[in-house]
Order: C-alpha cells, then sequence, then structure tokens
C-alpha cells in the first residue's frame, strides 16, 4: 500500500466516525425533543434543541464535503469511499426524518442538494450497553487479525451485523462479504452454493457455476447458522479452512481461495461436538475467537436506542414521517423480555408505525404480550391488589430474574440493566424477598 493509500484510508476511516458520532447525536436531539413535548416543556426548550439539531446539521454537511473531495482525489479507493457514502446517506436520510421532528421543513431540500448517493443498508451496530460495547470492542480487535471468529448467541440478538462491522473494520473491508444462511438450503444445494460446479456435473448443469468461496477470495465469508450445516459438508469445509483450496462439484482441479471465514450459531457447538452431531476438529477451527452476542434482554440500555433507530429507518424505507412513541410505550418495551431479541423489536416496532393514530404511537398499539391491546386498557384501572398490568409485569420480571440468579442482586441488577439501588428499590416496592431472607 502506498503512503498516499495509506493516508487516504485514515481519512476515510475518520471522516466516518465521525458520521457514526454525528448520527449518535441526532438521535440524542430527537429523543430530547420527543421527551419535551411529551412533557409540554416550554417553548424555549423546543428551540435550544432546533439550534441544537442545527448545528449537528452543518457538521453533517461538511463530512459531506470532506468525503466529495477525498472522492475526487483517490479514485483507486473508490469502493471504500462509496460504502461511507451509503453512511453518510443513511445519516442524512435520518437528519432529515430529525428535523421534521424538530420543525426544520426546509431540511429536505438541504439534504438533497448535498447528498445525493442511494441509501445502503445500515449496519453500525448500536451499543449503549455495557455488554455490548465489550462486545464491539472484541469486534474491532480481532477485525485487524486473519482469526476465524465464532459468533454464538440467541437467535436475533445481531450477530451478522457483528460480522459486517468486523469485515468493515478488517484489512478484507475492500474485498466482497458473502453471507449464506446454512439452514436455509439442503446438503446438496447448499454444497452447490459454497463449492460452484462444472459444467455437466449434474443434468441442469448447463455451465460453470463460481460458488461463494471463490466469490469471497481475499474477502470474507459468513456463515450464519452453521451448526446446522451436515457431517460430510462439514468435513469439506474443514478442508478448505486448512488447505486454503476447493473443488468444484464435478470438478477434479483445485482452486486456491484466500478466504477469511466469520461463522455463527444459535446452538452449543461444544456440546454438539460431544454428541456427534458437529465434528471437533471444526469446532477448534472455528472457535479461535469466540465472541458471545447478549440477548437484548441482558442489554436493555440499548432497547431505546434500537426503537429510535428502526422508527426512523423503517420510515424512511417508507416514505413515512417517524411517529414519536406515547406515554408508557418506551416502559412497557424496556420490561419485556424480547425472547425474540433485536429481530422482534424491529417487527414490533414497524407494526406499531402501522398502526399509529395521527403520528403517535400509543400503548394500545403494542401486542398483548408486551402490554398492548385489552392488557393496556387493563392497566388504566387497578387489581384487586392495587398493581396496574405493567406493574405485575415488572413485578414478575424481577421474581423469576431473581430467582435465576439465586436472589443474587448484583447479578440481577447486570441482567435487567439498571442499577443495583434501583432493584432494592423496586424489591420493597413490590414486596420482593427470598425464601431464606424471609425465614
Amino acid at each position: 500500500m502506498t503512503k498516499d493509500s495509506s493516508s487516504n484510508e485514515s481519512a476515510v476511516a475518520q471522516v466516518r466516525e465521525q458520521l457514526r458520532l454525528a448520527q449518535s447525536q441526532l438521535i440524542r436531539y430527537a429523543r430530547d425533543i420527543r421527551q419535551a413535548r411529551q412533557g409540554h416543556q416550554d417553548t424555549q426548550d423546543a428551540s435550544e434543541l432546533r439550534k441544537e439539531l442545527d448545528i449537528a446539521h452543518t457538521q453533517l454537511l461538511k463530512y459531506a464535503e470532506d468525503l466529495q473531495s477525498l472522492s475526487k482525489a483517490h479514485k483507486s479507493q473508490q469502493q471504500t469511499l462509496q460504502s461511507a457514502q451509503r453512511e453518510l446517506a443513511v445519516a442524512s436520510r435520518q437528519l432529515q426524518d430529525f428535523a421534521t421532528v424538530a420543525g426544520q421543513t426546509d431540511a429536505a431540500e438541504i439534504v438533497k442538494d448535498t447528498v445525493r448517493s442511494v441509501v445502503g443498508k445500515d449496519v453500525a451496530p448500536i451499543a449503549e450497553s455495557a455488554r455490548m460495547a465489550s462486545v464491539l470492542s472484541m469486534c474491532r480487535k480481532v477485525a485487524a487479525a486473519e482469526a476465524t471468529v465464532l459468533l454464538q448467541g440467541e437467535t436475533g440478538t445481531g450477530k451478522e451485523v457483528c460480522a459486517t462491522f468486523i469485515h468493515q473494520h478488517s484489512q478484507r473491508r475492500n474485498a466482497t462479504l458473502v453471507a449464506l444462511n446454512c439452514a436455509a438450503l439442503p446438503e446438496t444445494l447448499l454444497e452447490n452454493e459454497l463449492f460452484g460446479h462444472e459444467k455437466g456435473a449434474f443434468t441442469s448443469a448447463d455451465e460453470v457455476k463460481i460458488g461463494l468461496l471463490e466469490s469471497a477470495h481475499n474477502g470474507t465469508l459468513f456463515l450464519d447458522e452453521v451448526g446446522e450445516m451436515s457431517l460430510s459438508l462439514q468435513a469439506k469445509l474443514l478442508r478448505v479452512i486448512e488447505q486454503r483450496q476447493i473443488t468444484r462439484v464435478g470438478g477434479n482441479s483445485s482452486i486456491d481461495v484466500d478466504v477469511r471465514i466469520i461463522a455463527a450459531t444459535n446452538r452449543d457447538l461444544r456440546e454438539e461436538s460431544d454428541e456427534g452431531r458437529f465434528r471437533s476438529d471444526l469446532y477448534y477451527r472455528l472457535n479461535v475467537f469466540p465472541v458471545v452476542v447478549p440477548p437484548l434482554r441482558e442489554r436493555r440500555e440499548d432497547i431505546v436506542p434500537l426503537v429510535d433507530h428502526f422508527l426512523l429507518t423503517v420510515a424512511a424505507r417508507q416514505g413515512l414521517h417517524p411517529p414519536v412513541l406515547g406515554r408508557g410505550v418506551i416502559e412497557a418495551m424496556t420490561a419485556y423480555g424480547w425472547p425474540g431479541n433485536i429481530r422482534e423489536l424491529r417487527n414490533v416496532v414497524e407494526r406499531c408505525m402501522l398502526l399509529a393514530d395521527e403520528g403517535v404511537i400509543e400503548l394500545r398499539s403494542l401486542p398483548v404480550e408486551i402490554g398492548g391491546d385489552h392488557a393496556a386498557r387493563a392497566s388504566h384501572s387497578s387489581t384487586n391488589t392495587g398493581e396496574s398490568v405493567l406493574a405485575r409485569q415488572e413485578r414478575e420480571l424481577i421474581l423469576s430474574t431473581l430467582q435465576e440468579t439465586g436472589w443474587n442482586q448484583s447479578a440481577a441488577a447486570r441482567i435487567l440493566g439498571i442499577k443495583r439501588e434501583t432493584l432494592r428499590y423496586r424489591m420493597q416496592k413490590y414486596g420482593l424477598r427470598s425464601a431464606e431472607g424471609s425465614s
């Protein structure tokens, strides 16, 4: 790499980081404006917030000019710059939506004149919780190396986002990132997708097919749900990792490939290996650098920024104005356990947007299990014990977490994403104490 290329790459990385910081700041401003409106604060507060939004907007436009200058000066870095431009476009679409919320009616024209890139997929992870911040720190460290990564965690926790994050921060970021869900295809089709085939390999093979391993040459291959792969195909994948060679289906010659593997699973592969359902040698090859992505219930500080993010991105892609959240909605979402994790959260946000009346998502728009529909109406009346439905849900959540941790308050507070003092207050509020403590 030349000195100029290295300098340009550093400049691009710096501008992209500035864009992410600007996006984070805009999310905070939007949230403050929403809270000010819901709390009926005076006009002066909203005016100050709009001034801060204008400042952030001006800074964002400056970053856009910087990226455009870099793009003109360094054509060799075009792919990296296009990726940065897509992130800029996402940030700018968000800015437009924030501006609408804040009453900045002229922002759309300013953004339109400044950014003309196509909106791409926003893959910057949201990590305001300590748990997720630690995960991203590990991802940054392993990105610089060539080690194989095994992402572990429940379905819907954002493992693919982490894989993309690792690729974008690696030396391979200018090459291709290819993703494949191993659970989505039967064994024969999965092998064909991975390795490709020669002409005449089978009846319908009218021409040579390049497999994903070849397509990802010099780049990264993300294998999602790798635990679903058959034992015979696992053996072939092991050969690729060890020898960096493939053989197409129906072929005889070996083809060299330079691919970094990032695998993901919601299974315990060590247990699968012990029970003979997963090759132990492949497990150890994949488990060079394990990263556990925590479920949403263990990173509750991320729920609110994720909700804000989905409100804005879904609205932008559907051509809608982002709605605001009515009273009690955030509290209900934060108290819920989210067994489907981030994927479930996104689906709920999208559903609520369709049900929003006059641009406001009310508690009744939420699914019943989160506190919506009849549960929302019941929460306005008292039960025999004087507790609302939401209060009962919160009490049950705290109780079950305490029981899971053996009534270890520090551990329970970490899982719930609250301070220990807050947990103690709520334990007193709901009369919760262990059998040992009451004896």
